[in-house]
C-alpha cells in the first residue's frame, strides 16, 4: 500500500517456513513495504564509508614563527567526497609546530622550532598522516621604534624591533643582530637595550639576513639655560647652539617652519649665542660680540627687522651698537649697549609712544643715569641705576 505523503520506504527480506493455502511447502520470500511515516537511517556508517582521507598542500612545508593553513578531504570507494564535521587534527611532535585552529577540515598551524614532525587527519576510522619539515624563519620586513630617540648620557632606553614574516605578522622570537655605528656615542645589547656613553648622534642598527632597520639616537648635552614664551620655550646649550618647542605658529621656534614641535628642534642658524630670551610670541639670541638676532612674530617689524610678518630663521636685529645685556617683554625689546646707552622697541618699548604702534629699530631711552640692567615685562620696562635706583616707565596706551 501507499501511504498518502511518500517517504523512502524499508524494503524487509523475510524468510517462512509455514504451510501456506494454494502454495507448495518451502521457502517463501516476501517483500514487505512499510507504510509507516518513520525509518531507519539511510547512511552507512562513516567507519564503513571512509575510503581514503587526503591532506595538502603536499608537499608541506612549514617555517618558524609563520603559519599554513592544512585542509583534509574524505573520499569513499567511489572516489565521492564525504561530509567530515568530526574530523581531528594532531601533530606528533608539539615541539616543532602545533596546530593552533583546527575547525572541521581546515588547520591552521604554527611552526615552532626547527625540525621535522607529521600532521594527522583522523575520520571516519581512517588516519591520513603527512610528515613536513619546519624550517627557520623567514623575514620579509624590519621596523624599528622610535625612528629617531634620545638618552642621556649614561642612561638606557629600550627600543622595539618588529620583524614581520611573509604575512606581515611579527615573529615571537626576534634573532636580529643590534649594532652602533659609534660605540663611543651610545652602545646596544642584543635585546636593544642602549646605553647613552658621550655627547653625540649614533645609529643603532638592527640586521637579519640581508633586511636591516635603524635608529638615530642623539646623546644630547645638557642645556646652559632655558627661556618661555606664551606657548613656546627654548634652550641654550654650553656650545651656543639654541633648541625650542612648543607652539610654533608665528616660526618661534625658528626652525624654518610653522609646525609645532613636541621635542626640541634646533634653531637653524650659525650663529652660536651666549644668551636667550623669550617674547611672547618671538624669540632672540644674543652672540658674545654683542649681536642680537630674532625670529617669530615680527608684525609691524616688531622686532627691529625688515621683512615678513613671521621670521621663520634667526635674522639679525640692526642695531647703532653692540649690546651687553638684553631683556625681552611680551612684545617688546630693550637692550643695554657697550657705552652704556639703553635702547627699546617693539609694541610698548619707550615712554610716550601709542600701543600697539611698535617702534620698528632701536630706538634710545633717555634715562636719568645709565642702567647697568634691564628688564621687560607686558608693555612696561624697568632699569637699574649706576646709583642703585631703579627706574621704571611704561607705554602710552590712550
Amino acid at each position: 500500500m501507499y501511504a498518502s505523503n511518500p517517504k523512502p520506504q524499508l524494503v524487509q527480506r523475510i524468510s517462512l517456513r509455514a504451510p501456506l493455502s494454494g502454495f507448495v511447502h518451502g521457502v517463501v520470500v516476501l517483500a514487505i513495504v512499510g507504510c509507516s511515516g518513520e525509518h531507519a537511517p539511510t547512511n552507512v556508517p562513516p567507519d564503513l564509508a571512509v575510503d581514503t582521507i587526503v591532506l595538502s598542500p603536499s608537499p608541506l612545508v612549514a617555517h618558524v614563527s609563520d603559519y599554513v593553513f592544512v585542509t583534509a578531504a574524505a573520499y569513499d570507494r567511489n572516489h565521492q567526497r564525504i561530509e567530515s564535521p568530526g574530523l581531528k587534527w594532531s601533530i606528533e611532535d608539539a615541539t616543532i609546530a602545533y596546530v593552533s585552529i583546527g575547525v572541521d577540515t581546515l588547520a591552521d598551524m604554527w611552526g615552532r622550532s626547527v625540525g621535522t614532525t607529521a600532521i594527522s587527519a583522523t575520520f571516519g576510522g581512517k588516519t591520513t598522516r603527512l610528515p613536513f619539515p619546519v624550517l627557520p624563519m623567514v623575514v620579509t620586513r624590519m621596523i624599528t621604534a622610535p625612528g629617531v630617540a634620545a638618552v642621556e648620557k649614561g642612561s638606557q632606553r629600550q627600543l622595539e624591533l618588529f620583524e614581520l614574516n611573509p604575512h606581515g605578522m611579527p615573529v615571537f622570537t626576534p634573532s636580529a643582530r643590534w649594532s652602533s655605528s659609534d660605540a663611543s656615542v651610545a652602545t646596544v645589547d642584543q635585546n636593544g637595550l642602549v646605553t647613552g656613553v658621550n655627547q653625540g648622534t649614533t645609529q643603532i642598527r638592527a640586521a637579519f639576513d640581508t633586511l636591516q632597520a635603524s635608529v638615530t639616537l642623539h646623546i644630547p648635552t645638557a642645556f646652559a639655560s632655558v627661556v618661555a614664551g606664551d606657548t613656546h620655550s627654548c634652550g641654550l646649550k654650553p656650545d651656543g647652539r639654541v633648541f625650542c618647542w612648543g607652539g610654533n605658529a608665528q616660526g618661534q621656534l625658528g626652525d624654518g617652519t610653522l609646525t609645532t614641535q613636541f621635542a626640541p628642534v634646533q634653531v637653524q642658524t650659525s650663529a652660536r649665542f651666549s644668551s636667550i630670551y623669550a617674547l611672547r610670541t618671538a624669540s632672540c639670541g644674543l652672540t658674545s660680540a654683542g649681536d642680537l638676532f630674532c625670529w617669530g612674530n615680527n608684525i609691524g617689524a616688531r622686532l627691529g627687522i625688515t621683512g615678513p610678518n613671521n621670521v621663520l630663521t634667526p635674522a639679525p636685529v640692526t642695531a647703532p651698537e653692540p649690546f651687553s645685556q638684553v631683556a625681552a617683554g611680551a612684545d617688546h625689546v630693550c637692550a643695554i649697549g657697550i657705552s652704556g646707552t639703553t635702547y627699546c622697541w617693539g609694541v610698548g618699548s619707550a615712554p610716550g609712544r601709542v600701543s600697539p604702534n611698535p617702534a620698528t629699530t632701536p630706538m634710545a631711552v633717555q634715562t636719568p643715569v645709565p642702567l647697568t640692567l634691564v628688564v621687560a615685562g607686558n608693555q612696561y620696562t624697568c632699569g637699574l641705576g649706576i646709583d642703585k635706583r631703579v627706574y621704571c616707565w611704561a607705554v602710552d596706551i590712550q
